[in-house]
């Protein structure tokens, strides 16, 4: 399947990236940290930068999290069940992480159209656009809107998960 290979590969990149995104800000925080304990003079950006993309690591991530099934999961009971049964519970969880993505995605876009209307601002010292940090939510849910397609679409084909004593 051309399309889900298309999607795995798109979810490892922008996981990758978001990796490189955290090593930035660590980066960045540690040169603030230098600048204001060894010079007295610190940036006037690096925490405003920081988060913002901070922001943007924590939802590129997601689809690759989902992918690589490195989610938090609650297995008690599930791991209990027969095969068939763990096959569903697999199903649903990503049927409902893919709706509560789809109507994030959805709800997100307004709020960026909403924020680029109305020219918003951070009231930090650099002033950024609201939009630049609030649009990675869009992206970042549509990103996992796809990768929870894929993974249902191979649901089926699948062989039912089997969770170690570890995991619960």
């Amino acid at each position: 399947m051309p399309l889900l290979s298309l999607l795995d590969r798109v979810s490892d990149l922008v996981g990758q990236l978001a990796g490189w995104i955290f090593f930035a800000i660590g980066l960045a925080l540690t040169y603030d940290v230098a600048a204001r304990f060894l010079f007295l003079s610190p940036t006037s950006w690096a925490g405003d930068v920081s988060t913002i993309l901070q922001v943007w690591a924590v939802y590129l991530a997601m689809a690759h999290v989902l992918r690589t099934r490195s989610l938090i999961r609650i297995t008690a009971f599930v791991r209990l069940g027969s095969p068939a049964m763990r096959k569903a519970a697999d199903a649903f969880s990503v049927l409902f992480i893919g709706v509560f993505a789809g109507l994030m995605a959805w709800y997100s876009m307004h709020i960026v159209a909403e924020s680029i209307e109305q020219g918003r601002r951070a009231a930090t010292m650099i002033e950024t656009p609201t939009w630049i940090p609030e649009i990675a939510i869009p992206i970042g849910f549509i990103l996992l809107l796809l990768q929870c397609l894929a993974e249902l679409a191979r649901v089926a084909a699948r062989p039912a998960p089997v969770f170690d004593e570890e995991e619960v």
